[in-house]
C-alpha cells in the first residue's frame, strides 16, 4: 500500500496559508457589504433598517477574516500591515456604529406600521438580535485593533 506524501509547512507557510485565508474571507465579505450599500439610500426606512441588519449579520465573515489577517500579520512580524488592519479595524467600528445610528432613526417609523402578528413577531426578533450585534461588533472590532496595536510594540525587555 502507498503513502501518500506529506506536505513539510514550515511555520511560516502554515502563518502565509492563514493570511491567504483571512484574505479571502474579508474581501469576500467587503464584496458584499458592497453590493448591500449600493444603491446608498437614507429612505425609506425600512431599506435602512433593512440593509443594517444585513450588514451586521455579515460582520462576522469579515470579522473572522481580519483577525486571520491580524493574527498572521503578527506572527509573520508584519509590524505596518497589523497597524494598518487595526486602523482599518477602528473605521469599520466607526461605520457600524453609524448604520446602527440610521437603525435607530429609522426604528420609530417602522414600530408605527401595522404588521400581521406572524410578521410583528419575526419583526421584534430581527430587533433584539440587530440590537445585541450593533453593541458587541463595534466593541470586539475596537478589541482586535487595540490588542494587534499593542502587539506590534516592541518590548523593552
Amino acid at each position: 500500500m502507498s503513502r501518500i506524501p506529506s506536505l513539510s509547512l514550515t511555520e511560516e507557510d502554515t502563518w502565509r496559508v492563514v493570511l491567504l485565508l483571512g484574505l479571502a474571507l474579508t474581501l469576500s465579505a467587503a464584496i458584499e457589504l458592497t453590493l448591500i450599500c449600493v444603491p446608498f439610500q437614507l429612505s425609506p426606512p425600512a431599506w435602512v433598517a433593512g440593509t443594517t441588519a444585513t450588514i451586521l449579520d455579515v460582520f462576522p465573515q469579515l470579522g473572522l477574516g481580519l483577525a486571520l489577517l491580524l493574527a498572521s500579520g503578527v506572527a509573520l512580524g508584519l509590524r505596518w500591515t497589523v497597524r494598518s488592519l487595526a486602523v482599518l479595524c477602528v473605521v469599520a467600528s466607526l461605520l457600524l456604529w453609524a448604520a446602527v445610528l440610521l437603525y435607530v432613526m429609522a426604528l420609530p417609523y417602522l414600530l408605527q406600521v401595522d404588521k400581521p402578528p406572524l410578521i410583528e413577531v419575526q419583526f421584534e426578533k430581527t430587533i433584539g438580535k440587530t440590537s445585541l450585534q450593533a453593541v458587541l461588533y463595534p466593541f470586539l472590532l475596537l478589541i482586535l485593533a487595540w490588542r494587534a496595536w499593542w502587539a506590534t510594540v516592541p518590548s523593552k525587555a
